[in-house]
């Protein structure tokens, strides 16, 4: 009986260890999660922003096209980080597209977000 006592004592050390790595993990993975979820929607806003100045900057490109009135699109276009002078030179959309580029290849990269080692 005293060998049936100890096995399950040694049982159930292990399941609280087992336990408390589990939520451990289960932490780590909760704070990925959130830190995903709110890279998602971050970049989801650029995509939208960036779809509506790329329909303001077809409307500069082609004057004889009659204007494209998406009322959503025009405080995003006019809060844009970007001048119109710079969009409307070569070589400042090339600057501009750089930057994306470079901001781009950063987060791919994971050089943006700390990622978390999970053992196991």
């Amino acid at each position: 009986q005293i060998k049936v006592w100890f096995q399950n004592r040694r049982c159930r050390e292990k399941q609280r260890k087992e336990s408390s790595r589990l939520q451990t993990v289960n932490r780590k993975l909760s704070a990925m999660n959130k830190l995903l979820m709110e890279e998602n929607d971050r970049l989801q806003k650029q995509v939208s922003q960036l779809v509506c100045e790329n329909g303001f900057m077809r409307q500069q490109l082609q004057p004889a096209l009659p204007p494209n009135t998406h009322g959503s699109c025009e405080s995003v276009v006019t809060t844009s980080q970007y001048s119109l002078k710079d969009t409307n030179n070569p070589a400042g959309l090339l600057s501009i597209a750089e930057e994306t580029l470079a901001e781009f290849l950063s987060k791919a990269t994971g050089t943006a977000v700390d990622w978390v080692q999970m053992l196991g």
